[in-house]
């Protein structure tokens, strides 16, 4: 979407330019609506998931001519809201069985606030009330689906990626230094911001509203809040609270299962990704009890045993009964991948599982183009080893004095990662079973960190927080890491019910959501998590937390329903995890390339990061004294970005 300041040419010009790079979200057509009056236009470029015609091409003009739309996403519900629609008086006679013809339909009727609550999907919107001369920017409750906006030089902007944006020869691109240690110390910028200085992004469960009129008058746009996970959650803490165990499983279930059939909806080619865990492998059973025909699933597995999960999703694929995939992958294919990152992820983003992550999604497209997955479920029923054993350890230690937990810290930190890695090998046999980890020097190191934490707030930070608010790693000497809510506005919630919540508006949406919706969509590949239903969530909220976690394991409900499906034995083992041996591949192939990245006289020039403490984690990394992978990697893709970029 873009606004010139004049109509006509300048504004078709910018658009085409700017839907130009976003072939790859929309590989199938791509249009292009220029409101001559206003100085206004929105373009669209199609992945067609439903209605394969031309009647579902976009932008699209609604039948009473009030309203149009640029629509990224799937509206799930979209069947039955036509005929809650068809009932009223006179019906609509439809052009096609296109989600974005009911969505206009539904705008029509009920108006923007009053369609919000009916509809169930994933979704970034351009509205346009032709009537009203107003916009409407609207983003799905929990994030799933991106959208950009900003407002430079009397202009204004609006895309589902930056690159399109950037791709403008108006927009002139400046690093917002707020978001660019937000960025370094998370490896991914946090909603409202972006990279850039003028651009935000739209925060999940909202909606923007203007008029063509203010950018002249530099009114700032409305945001309105439609769907609050915090406010839910208050609401429905007590909600479930006298409701036994078996009774919530079958709620959760039942709800799960409406999850799962209403995103099969498809007019293309679906599957799903299996990993042969708990959250994977309870949607691939209930998908498989949907279709008919056995459905396609897809894996990719390493050849480093350490990392390799694909025997196990293979033996759930054939017990399942689905027509699996299996893709082995090199060291060397992995590597293959990484200079084309910063492309797909147009601002800087430094989740290393986005390696394996885009390789599924390049296999699965080779066969479909839709894919159901497992995200979600760790954030809302309660997964994260943050919330089990690392919160164990950080309680038990709190009975301990404060100068001793920091004496037992410093101790820890002055043993290198791979010392305690050959301590653990060597005490494998007598350890329990518990303790027979993999990283057990990471491992080790985090609890470090953990010690020293006198509140939650403190423990919290100690394991997202990748360079701490001590590191000073900027040359402003600025370092300000906090955002989303404060733990002190939950009073009454159990602290892993906090953490659970915070990641959910946090960490599910600009990170989990934002590295599986780049990387699928880079092959024109559209991924749906069924765990991220707006009802099935708003459920979970209200479950007690005994339900979810229980000792030392999480997702107990899950487990419940999965094990009526699939037999525990497939799935209950220690968990590996498809991750990528970053520490190993600093030291070692991508060694010449981080020190490039990582260069004294670059950082210098750039004035952003402390070339000192850049260069002394590097040597500490490189000399085996700590594992400093993840605050490199950080620094790593920020400058492999910068040298990608293109401001136009």
């Amino acid at each position: 979407m873009f606004i010139g300041k004049k109509s006509g040419d300048e504004v078709k010009y910018v658009l085409t330019e700017m839907i130009s790079t976003l072939n790859h979200r929309g590989p199938d057509g791509a249009g292009v609506w220029v409101d001559q009056s206003s100085r206004f236009g929105m373009a669209h470029a199609r992945l067609s998931i439903n209605d394969l015609t031309e009647a579902g091409a976009q932008p699209m003009i609604s039948r009473c001519k009030r309203y149009v739309i640029s629509f990224n996403g799937e509206i799930y519900n979209h069947i039955s809201l036509r005929e809650k629609l068809g009932s009223r008086v006179g019906g609509i006679p439809w052009v096609g069985h296109s989600d974005t013809e009911t969505l206009l339909e539904l705008f029509s009727v009920l108006g923007v606030d009053r369609a919000l609550n009916e509809i169930k999907g994933m979704f970034s919107i351009v509205l346009y009330d032709v009537l009203d001369n107003a916009i409407y920017l609207i983003r799905d409750r929990i994030g799933e689906k991106p959208l950009y906006w900003g407002a430079q030089n009397g202009r204004f902007f609006c895309a589902s990626e930056l690159k399109s944006i950037i791709r403008s020869p108006l927009f002139k691109g400046e690093i917002n230094r707020d978001a660019l240690e937000l960025y370094t110390n998370y490896g991914y910028v946090p909603s409202p911001y972006s990279i850039y200085a003028d651009l935000q992004k739209l925060p999940p469960g909202c909606y923007l509203k203007f008029k063509v009129t203010d950018i002249d008058s530099g009114i700032t746009p409305k945001l309105t809040r439609y769907w609050d996970l915090v406010a839910i959650s208050k609401l429905k803490k007590k909600e479930m609270s006298e409701k036994s165990f078996t009774h919530i499983s079958g709620e959760v279930e039942e709800r799960l299962r409406n999850a799962v059939s209403s995103q099969l909806m498809s007019d293309v080619p679906l599957g799903a990704f299996l990993s042969g865990g708990v959250d994977s492998s309870l949607i691939v059973a209930l998908m498989q009890q949907e279709s008919p025909n056995p459905i396609k699933t897809f894996t990719i597995g390493s050849c480093d045993k350490a990392y390799n999960e694909a025997e196990h999703a293979r033996e759930v694929a054939k017990f399942i009964g689905t027509d699996h995939t299996e893709l082995y992958i090199s060291e060397k294919e992995m590597l293959d991948v990484l200079p084309g990152i910063s492309d797909v992820y147009c601002e800087p983003f430094a989740d290393s599982s986005q390696i394996p992550t885009m390789m599924v999604s390049e296999l699965a497209k080779t066969k479909v183009s839709v894919a159901l997955s497992g995200d979600g479920a760790d954030e809302i029923f309660g997964g994260y080893n943050r919330y089990l054993e690392g919160y164990a350890l950080w309680k038990a230690t709190q009975s301990i004095h404060g100068s001793l937990r920091r004496s037992g810290a410093r101790i820890i930190e002055a043993l290198p990662p791979k010392f305690i890695d050959l301590l653990f090998s060597r005490l494998g046999p007598m350890l329990p079973a518990k303790f027979r980890v993999r990283n057990p020097g990471d491992k080790a190191h985090k609890l470090a960190g953990a010690l020293l934490a006198d509140t939650l707030d403190e423990y919290y930070s100690s394991l997202v927080c990748h360079w701490g608010a001590d590191s000073n790693i900027f040359v402003s000497g600025r370092q300000d890491f906090s955002f989303g809510s404060s733990f002190s506005d939950f009073s009454g919630f159990d602290p892993r019910e906090i953490m659970m919540v915070t990641d959910a508006i946090t960490y599910l949406p600009d990170d989990i959501m934002t590295k599986v919706d780049r990387a699928a969509m880079a092959y024109g590949l559209e991924v749906r998590a069924p765990f991220l239903d707006h009802e099935l969530v708003e459920l979970s909220l209200g479950i007690p937390l005994k339900f979810k976690i229980s000792g030392n394991c999480g997702k107990v409900v899950l487990r419940d329903i999965l094990y009526k499906h699939v037999p525990k034995a497939l799935i209950e083992r220690p968990k590996t995890g498809f991750g990528i041996p970053l520490a190993e591949w600093l030291r070692g192939p991508l060694r010449e390339w981080a020190h490039y990245c990582l260069d004294d006289e670059r950082i210098r020039q750039q004035g952003l990061f402390d070339p000192h403490m850049v260069r002394k984690a590097w040597e500490e990394h490189l000399q085996g004294k700590r594992n400093n992978s993840q605050k490199l990697w950080n620094i790593i893709c920020f400058q492999a970005w910068m040298e990608g970029k293109d401001f136009g």
